[in-house]
């Protein structure tokens, strides 16, 4: 609690006042990242009719958040998303609504795929919402970002 303090260069009686406890500092922190950092990024996935060109826009937004910093939404939940069963709703909220995005999205390009395979769209709208987790995971790691950016080529050729 005191890093927390020192860190936010919050007054603790005004810590305390607005939040209560730090879980809530926690809750709240992750309400604002995904509505403020994640949430927006979805808009790219609309942006053209192609859809390589929406995953393409989609994944470089999330790139330049990384290249920021890690995700918080993915620290937080491998930190305390245990403990703190409100931020693992979050997450799972996010990341439902994601899979939705994804899915419009390839819905509205519907030229993608000839029969317009709903089981195929949901499939990959799946592996795409899992590559961004894992993307935020091993964004840092050595070689990490050129392995993830070559199974999102992958996907992304598959689905052309």
């Amino acid at each position: 609690m005191e890093r927390l303090i020192q860190v936010t260069k919050f007054n603790r009686r005004a810590f305390y006042l607005e939040f209560g406890k730090k879980e809530t500092f926690f809750v709240e922190l992750t309400r604002y990242y995904i509505s403020h950092s994640l949430s927006p990024m979805s808009q790219q996935l609309y942006l053209h009719n192609d859809m390589h060109q929406n995953l393409t826009a989609f994944f470089n937004a999330y790139d330049e958040l990384l290249n920021n910093g890690p995700c918080l939404l993915v620290r937080l939940l491998s930190e305390i998303g245990n403990e703190n069963e409100r931020i693992s709703m979050l997450a799972k909220e996010y990341y439902d609504e994601l899979i939705q995005h994804l899915i419009a999205a390839f819905e509205k390009s519907k030229h993608i795929f000839a029969s317009n395979d709903a089981a195929k769209i949901e499939q990959i709208a799946l592996q795409l919402m899992f590559l961004t987790q894992s993307y935020a995971l091993t964004y840092n790691l050595p070689q990490g970002k050129q392995d993830i950016h070559l199974l999102l080529k992958r996907l992304i050729d598959g689905v052309s």
